[in-house]
């Protein structure tokens, strides 16, 4: 039987999932679940049309595609991180915990990316330092956005890509800054 998640646990997962769900709006790939019902290990989950990296395009093409996969991946890790900035946390669980898969991820492609381009370690590092930063930048320009989708997925627990790209088409653009939140 599965334990019942409190209502922080499932806000905090809605934000983070919200975070990816609009990231990869923002970035061309449609959305078309998001959902906080567990399962497995998952929290949560997104889904939205894959970025699909294919070998016969061109290696600017498929880096930019990483770097997007990446960006997503960072939206989900950051939009949490500023909802727990406003100290909102569980006390139990530590934000870390439930970002394997995203980091996982992220490394994968900074690792393809490493050798599509024979990068050293430094500039891979480098790399992924601008891919947070440009990652960080989206998420505050569409902070609203994301705020939104965390809402109805409070109410619903799973909504579909219509009303994702609804939410994401009617909300203005602009970053929230924590006095705006409060």
């Amino acid at each position: 039987m599965a334990r019942k998640r409190s209502k922080l646990d499932l806000m905090i997962t809605a934000i983070h999932e919200a975070g990816h769900a609009v990231a990869a709006y923002q970035l061309g790939y449609t959305p078309t679940l998001v959902t906080i019902r567990a399962h497995g290990e998952n929290r949560g989950c997104t889904h939205y049309r894959r970025v699909r990296i294919h070998p016969n395009e061109d290696a600017a093409s498929q880096r930019r595609k990483a770097e997007h996969a990446i960006m997503i991946a960072y939206a989900g890790l950051i939009a949490e991180c500023r909802l727990r900035a406003y100290g909102i946390s569980d006390g139990n669980q530590e934000p870390w915990t439930s970002w394997y898969g995203d980091i996982e991820k992220i490394n994968a492609c900074l690792d393809a990316i490493q050798e599509l381009y024979s990068m050293s370690d430094e500039s891979k590092e480098a790399l992924a330092q601008d891919i947070m930063k440009r990652s960080e930048d989206l998420v505050a320009a569409n902070f609203w956005k994301i705020l939104r989708v965390q809402e109805l997925l409070m109410e619903r627990r799973r909504i579909d890509g219509e009303d994702i790209v609804g939410i994401i088409e009617l909300m203005p653009d602009g970053s929230v800054t924590p006095e705006d939140a409060a």
